[in-house]
């Protein structure tokens, strides 16, 4: 079914994000902004579903989306660092190297909780860079300052390596 999905997805790039129902809200108000700046955005994006009614929101509004109910059902995490905080920054590595390895799309990965104002495309997908993040500039971070709430992945064999180390070595 994920292959069959990704496989519908035109061009070289996708949208991917993560989600649970509590944040849906979040996800429409993003789908809004961006779709005045790509007014197919639909086509290109999918949603990894962390519970039953995400999914089933998804389909409503004509988004792909996947979900497995091995996923189990999350709600929205308590706090930065509890056991659903994690299973769910898990979550986003299991979707990127889903996508990695199962297509020659390069990958925009984004947090739900996000509006554009600009194509992020038109600054992305001309630089000479493999990944390319936000930044979170806390000192928790230092020196690297990486928020990965919105990444930019060329999908390359470094990248994939990158992404394949991340998901075998995450451990929480």
């Amino acid at each position: 079914e994920f292959k069959k999905i990704l496989n519908n997805i035109p061009g070289d790039d996708v949208i991917c994000c993560l989600s649970t129902f509590n944040y849906m809200k979040y996800f429409k108000f993003w789908l809004k902004s961006a779709e005045k700046i790509i007014p197919n955005i639909k086509k290109i994006v999918i949603v990894f579903a962390l519970d039953l009614k995400t999914f089933e929101e998804c389909k409503k509004m004509n988004v792909p989306c996947y979900y497995e109910k091995i996923f189990g059902d999350f709600s929205e995490s308590n706090a930065y660092g509890d056991t659903s905080f994690n299973i769910i920054m898990h979550m986003k590595n299991v979707s990127i190297t889903s996508i990695l390895e199962n297509s020659n799309k390069n990958l925009l990965f984004q947090d739900v909780d996000l509006i554009w104002f600009k194509n992020p495309f038109d600054l992305c997908k001309n630089q000479p860079y493999d990944i390319m993040y936000m930044e979170d500039h806390n000192d928790r971070f230092s020196p690297t300052y990486v928020n990965s709430g919105f990444m930019y992945i060329k999908n390359n064999k470094l990248t994939k390596n990158l992404y394949d180390t991340c998901l075998n070595d995450f451990l929480f």
